[in-house]
């Protein structure tokens, strides 16, 4: 599995430090994917639609649990990152600690997930997906994570998000929580 794992990050990797326009590109992606997906959760949070509201609520529960349990993973199984083992072209900093699964990404695929289970933002959450799939191997170019860190990450932001919509929408345990949250009102929106 390790054979794969590194070869398919070469694969991917290889082309990094070729072409300074395209590596820019890379890693604004890489880097800012995350900001991108805050601001589609905050103009859903400020619409007006209380469905709206719940939806990115659940969203946000389930990327801090998908971090959560990203973190306990972390600290259970210790993978290095592709720099740590002089792999490959790094093209951005980052601190030497475990690879898998990535916190980025987890965040990212957290987010899509959680919008694919509501049939009003299912499209959304498709086009999020995608993005989340671009940002994970943008990931992998700039030579901070192999490619199943983000396998990991995308299984870990599928199980919190079924789990946060599950508890949500099924058995309705959290649903004064989410109401409650739902109709706080933004500084001058009545």
């Amino acid at each position: 599995m390790e054979g794969f794992n590194v070869a398919a990050f070469l694969a991917v990797n290889q082309h990094a430090g070729k072409s300074r326009i395209f590596d820019t590109l890379v890693i604004g992606v890489a880097e800012l994917m995350p900001y991108l997906f805050i601001l589609v959760l905050l103009v859903l949070w400020l619409g007006k639609s209380v469905t709206y509201k719940k939806i990115s609520v659940a969203a946000g529960c389930s990327v801090l649990l998908g971090l959560l349990t990203s973190h306990l993973v972390s600290l259970l199984y210790f993978h290095p990152r592709p720099f740590m083992q002089n792999i490959g072209e790094n093209l951005v900093s980052h601190t030497p600690d475990t690879s898998f699964p990535s916190d980025h990404t987890t965040f990212l695929f957290c987010i899509a997930i959680s919008l694919l289970f509501h049939c009003t933002t299912r499209k959304l959450g498709g086009v999020l997906l995608l993005l989340s799939l671009v940002g994970g191997i943008a990931r992998v170019y700039v030579g901070v994570h192999y490619p199943l860190d983000i396998f990991g990450a995308a299984v870990v932001g599928g199980i919190s998000a079924f789990l946060v919509f599950f508890l949500s929408e099924r058995t309705r345990i959290i649903e004064p929580i989410m109401q409650k949250l739902a109709s706080i009102k933004c500084p001058g929106r009545y």
